[in-house]
């Protein structure tokens, strides 16, 4: 994977609740990152991945019509290894160990604190930003 700068980093966040697809991208823009988009659920996110390749996902678990471990799981079929962030309410050994066997890169429970959400998402952007 190629380095890339912070500022051309293009992230899809894909969360049902309208509250969380708003603070995310907020969150991610003031980090710096150049262009987030936001999906309601996971069928929506995966139309747009098919048609345009994301740098990291930041995504639900619960959602309607395709929760986010579907979503991974069809990424990780399709041979996709985007960078890809979970947040739960689900925080539970089971739904880990099954995120982890997907490929999860990040996990993390809701609630969470801001701070925690951001070195989450440091973590995931060093990936695409200081790929070593």
């Amino acid at each position: 994977m190629s380095s890339k700068p912070i500022q051309d980093v293009e992230v899809l966040v894909v969360d049902d609740d309208p509250h969380f697809r708003m603070l995310l991208p907020a969150i991610l823009e003031s980090m710096g990152v150049g262009k987030v988009e936001t999906a309601a659920d996971g069928d929506i996110a995966w139309l747009m991945i098919s048609e345009v390749p994301f740098d990291a996902i930041v995504c639900d678990w619960e959602m309607p019509n395709m929760t986010g471990i579907e979503l991974l799981r069809k990424m990780r079929e399709a041979g996709l290894d985007t960078p890809f962030l979970m947040l739960t309410g689900r925080a539970t050994g089971e739904d880990v160990a099954e995120a982890a066997r997907l490929g999860v890169d990040a996990y993390i429970a809701k609630p969470f604190e801001a701070e925690a959400l951001q070195r989450k998402l440091r973590v995931l952007l060093s990936r695409i930003t200081d790929p070593r």
